[in-house]
């Protein structure tokens, strides 16, 4: 048995006002789109690219999916990933079982919470976005960002475009640990999660349940990021905290490169970009090494598919309420008052 435990839900009623105290402050950080753009560069700029030149040479092993149905089994993949550290197993009967419950529990339980679940919880997510840029534009100014490549990026290209094909199915074999053959497990796995039955929820309760999620997993990237517990401080001391960092980096950008901010920017876009995060000695080996059969399959696309149109978002949510309040789902009848047999369990 699985639920969404009224313990739980009890905890998560208490912390909904301090979520959602976003609703009525003004959280404007007029830097965090320079800010955003400027990582988004350092994270691209691949300085120390060095690529084995053997590697030109590799034939990769071609996939038969396209796009549409790689992004299906995909989702199946994160599905199982997102629940397996929760001790959930979907590609089981047991854990296929448990989920079901879960995601019943929680439909049942929702609307109970109330309280303005769609009220615009947007500023937690807003400061965390800052913090990560923040800490990737320092990581990029520890870089010498004004040395050369000293390679022709544009004689890669055909085999970064193979390479960057597989890494979908890569990152799959590795969330379900597959191995020799791919599609007869991946066919077995997929029939276990295809059974799993989902409750009906609204498009309104979907769209609060995302945003609950995107909330949740902020505020723990927040505490994570500044070793603080965001929700005991409040909103308005976080959002200080934060403008100290953003702040800083403003000023360690000053420093390094002799730019501000915003000049920053058209500086960066001139330099030679390179996929150090694509083509790497792990990600070049797995590849080249994959083992992928004729998989001719008739994929659905996911809306279709409710185990991934509402399982995603009802595992996120799970996920994120461990990770930001550290509640678990039970995965045990409460001792001492479970009430699931009222629910119809």
């Amino acid at each position: 048995m699985a639920c969404f435990c009224k313990e739980s839900v009890s905890t998560l009623a208490l912390t909904l006002p301090s979520l959602q105290a976003a609703a009525t402050m003004s959280m404007s950080l007029s830097l965090t789109d320079q800010l955003g753009a400027l990582a988004r560069m350092m994270l691209n700029l691949g300085v120390g690219f060095n690529p084995d030149p053997s590697w030109l040479g590799i034939s990769f092993p071609s996939l038969s999916l396209n796009a549409g149905a790689m992004a299906t089994l995909s989702a199946f993949a994160q599905l199982q990933a997102t629940m397996a550290p929760l001790g959930i197993d979907l590609t089981t009967p047991a854990g296929a079982s448990a989920f079901a419950q879960l995601a019943a529990s929680i439909a049942a339980r929702l609307p109970g919470l109330g309280l303005g679940l769609g009220a615009n919880l947007g500023a937690w997510t807003q400061l965390s976005a800052a913090l990560q840029a923040c800490a990737q534009i320092r990581a990029g100014l520890a870089l010498d960002l004004s040395a050369p490549l000293g390679l022709d990026v544009s004689a890669w290209s055909s085999f970064l475009m193979q390479l960057q094909m597989l890494l979908p199915m890569l990152s799959l074999v590795s969330q379900l640990g597959l191995t020799g053959n791919i599609a007869a497990q991946l066919a077995a796995m997929l029939k276990v999660m295809l059974g799993i039955p989902m409750p009906q929820f609204s498009p309104g309760s979907l769209s609060a349940m995302a945003s609950l999620s995107s909330a949740l997993s902020a505020v723990a990237q927040i505490n994570a990021m500044l070793g603080i517990n965001a929700l005991s401080l409040g909103l308005p001391a976080v959002q200080a905290m934060v403008q100290e960092q953003v702040q800083a980096t403003v000023g360690a950008v000053q420093s390094t490169l002799g730019l501000s901010l915003g000049a920053a920017i058209p500086f960066l876009a001139k330099l030679q970009l390179g996929p150090t995060m694509i083509a790497t000695p792990s990600n070049v080996m797995a590849a080249m090494n994959l083992q992928l059969p004729a998989m001719n399959w008739q994929v659905p696309a996911m809306p279709s598919l409710p185990v991934l149109s509402i399982g995603l978002p009802i595992a996120a949510l799970a996920a994120q309420l461990k990770a930001a309040l550290n509640l678990s789902m039970a995965l045990s009848p409460c001792m001492g008052g479970c009430d699931m047999a009222a629910l119809g369990f």
